[in-house]
């Protein structure tokens, strides 16, 4: 052990003469490594107590370790029999059969058998630090990247068209020049990553155009460019104190879609400010998912953490302070980090959590610019009001596991009855909770009744494959009937799988969401059509564009030039007040709890259509802004 220097004594450092003492303290460090699970601890010992970070009851064994790790050699115990009668001076010792076992040897042999001891002390280290080095900060590193790392993989359905595959090959040429440039403090490095990068998105968007008409497009990458217009900012004067913004993203493979969607808006937003003299900020982005319970606690924990704890974080960009939070894909996902972030007032912005605060009230430094479940089931509850006059059953299907679903779930049947006290008596309301139901025939049975009218979807992603398939053959027995079922769904019924599970049947559903592309201001669909060669993008693009235009806005009052670094609390605080432009002719501003403010635009409907042209890239049109008192 004393030729690794995590674990080598001071004189070998010096390469002045070792002797026995030299061995105890290396023997000494490799206790202390175990004890603390700290792989340096030589690092630990220079910059705390080592029985801070242990539990030793025993004292007389923590004397001992103590004296053999003292910085002169000749203060440290000076053979092992020095060590053993040490650790003999005090009882109980839990430790004494060894010694005593010890004892029955000459003393040369005991040097022996210490010496093997300490031989297996060192494997047992070598094998702690393979583990913590493979299973942590180098295992979650590959989860952070400002530009080192590709967390958007190739898409494998478009592996084969040559624009797609020669554009990400230029991707990754551009991430290798960042990760250099960053390393050797090299402007030069940055320019090259830069153009790298920017020859990789015109190759991407030289696909999209080509590949248009085909079921599987090559789609612009919003991710080459984050990193393109990060090696622009890193060229700044300013570069390595400026500010950064976290985006986090789902990790699971399921939701790469959902991904690619938050990142369009965070991108659009960096290339307003590109154009400006100076950037305002950088961004850090993160897969992060609730699956994962422990893996991301921890993620979310060196997030918050002050003085930049990323794991892997470049050293160009260690000055760089974490100001602001965007992602976070589900309400669950929000609470639960948000509670993390509150802690180091840190604040977070999502763009895709809805459900009702309610409990989470304390949450202050959560904010959130999609609409909440309350405008989605009032919108839903009054379309179906509307159209549907009739008498029969409403068929509600949730998760009692899901905050966002019960949320949904709750408003709709509140609201439905609050807007029309005079049909008490003919809305029925059923449920079937996908938490707790083990057989989903009990579902399907409630579904095909005659006289179910309509079925209220608010899954969760977790049981959004079983919602649809009730739906699925609710719909179809209801054809088969010749009587129409209406469908009314949340958020989350909005995306690809609706329709690769139900084909047409899924025609007509309408879906409460926060907004969609055809009421996007006049900027933002120009500014869309040019990075992303469509404006047809989807709501959660919107709601992302409007979150980092909040941390745009106040970071920019905040510090104009870029010179002066907010602090956290002056972003929170700068938050609370701001009125920043958004991707409608609704501005962003928050209220008293950090949901965004009640407006007409804010929390509209969509239709699914299969047929209609005008519709966005999951194949929902626009069907009305409902009016707000």
């Amino acid at each position: 052990m004393m030729f690794t220097p995590a674990f080598a004594p001071p004189e070998q450092h010096d390469q002045a003469e070792v002797s026995p003492a030299s061995d105890l303290y290396a023997l000494a460090t490799t206790c202390v490594s175990l004890l603390t699970g700290c792989k340096n601890p030589n690092q630990l010992l220079f910059n705390s107590n080592w029985k801070e970070h242990a539990n030793v009851s025993n004292h007389n064994f923590a004397n001992v370790i103590d004296s053999m790790l003292k910085y002169e050699k000749g203060d440290r115990p000076q053979s092992a029999q020095d060590v053993l009668d040490a650790l003999a001076e005090k009882q109980p010792n839990p430790l004494q059969p060894l010694l005593d076992w010890l004892k029955k040897f000459p003393q040369q042999r005991r040097w022996i058998i210490l010496a093997g001891l300490a031989l297996l002390g060192v494997a047992i280290a070598i094998i702690l630090n393979f583990i913590e080095t493979t299973s942590s900060e180098p295992h979650l590193s590959q989860y952070f990247s400002r530009g080192e790392n590709a967390l958007i993989n190739e898409n494998p359905a478009t592996s084969r068209i040559p624009q797609c595959t020669d554009a990400y090959e230029l991707k990754l040429k551009g991430i290798d020049a960042f990760r250099e440039a960053s390393s050797l403090d090299s402007v030069a490095g940055f320019r090259q990553a830069e153009n790298y990068f920017k020859e990789a998105t015109d190759k991407f968007r030289e696909g999209a155009v080509q590949t248009a008409d085909s079921e599987n497009k090559c789609q612009v990458d919003p991710e080459t460019l984050i990193y393109y217009y990060n090696a622009k900012a890193a060229q700044t004067r300013y570069a390595r104190n400026l500010p950064t913004i976290a985006v986090v993203i789902p990790s699971l493979s399921e939701f790469r879609g959902t991904a690619l969607e938050i990142l369009r808006g965070v991108a659009q937003v960096q290339s307003i400010q590109s154009t400006a003299d100076s950037p305002v900020f950088q961004i850090i982005i993160v897969k992060a998912n609730i699956d994962q319970q422990e893996e991301f606690t921890q993620k979310v924990t060196k997030l918050s953490k002050r003085n930049n704890h990323i794991p892997g974080d470049l050293n160009f960009f260690k000055n760089s302070q974490i100001v602001g939070v965007i992602g976070h894909y589900s309400s669950d996902e929000t609470w639960k980090a948000g509670k993390i972030y509150q802690q180091e007032q840190l604040v977070l912005i999502s763009p895709t959590s809805t459900a009702v605060r309610r409990e989470n009230l304390d949450s202050k430094y959560v904010f959130r610019t999609a609409a909440d479940d309350y405008i989605a089931a009032t919108n839903l509850a009054k379309y179906y009001l509307n159209n549907q006059p009739q008498q029969g059953k409403i068929l509600i299907l949730f998760e009692s596991e899901s905050q966002y679903s019960e949320s949904l779930k709750e408003e709709f049947a509140r609201t439905l009855l609050r807007l029309s006290p005079n049909r008490r008596p003919t809305l029925i309301q059923e449920y079937c909770d996908l938490s707790t139901q083990t057989n989903s025939k009990d579902c399907i049975k409630k579904a095909t009744a005659a006289n179910v009218q309509a079925l209220m979807l608010a899954p969760s992603r977790n049981h959004l494959e079983t919602a649809l398939e009730i739906t699925k053959k609710a719909k179809d027995n209801a054809k088969s009937e010749n009587r129409d079922l209406q469908l009314l769904a949340g958020d989350v019924l909005y995306g690809k799988e609706t329709f690769e599970k139900l084909g047409n049947l899924a025609n007509g559903m309408v879906v409460a969401v926060s907004s969609h592309a055809d009421i996007a201001n006049s900027d933002f669909t120009q500014k869309a059509i040019e990075l992303w060669s469509t404006a047809k993008v989807s709501w959660r693009t919107l709601t992302s564009y409007d979150a980092a235009q909040s941390f745009f806005q106040a970071l920019t009052e905040l510090s104009p030039d870029g010179r002066i670094n907010p602090t956290r609390e002056e972003v929170y605080q700068k938050l609370k007040t701001i009125s920043a432009p958004g991707a409608t002719q609704v501005s962003v501003e928050f209220d008293t709890y950090g949901d965004r403010k009640e407006a007409i635009g804010v929390g509209i409907l969509a239709q699914a259509s299969s047929s209609d042209g005008s519709s966005d890239e999951y194949r929902f049109t626009y069907l009305e802004t409902p009016e707000r008192k």
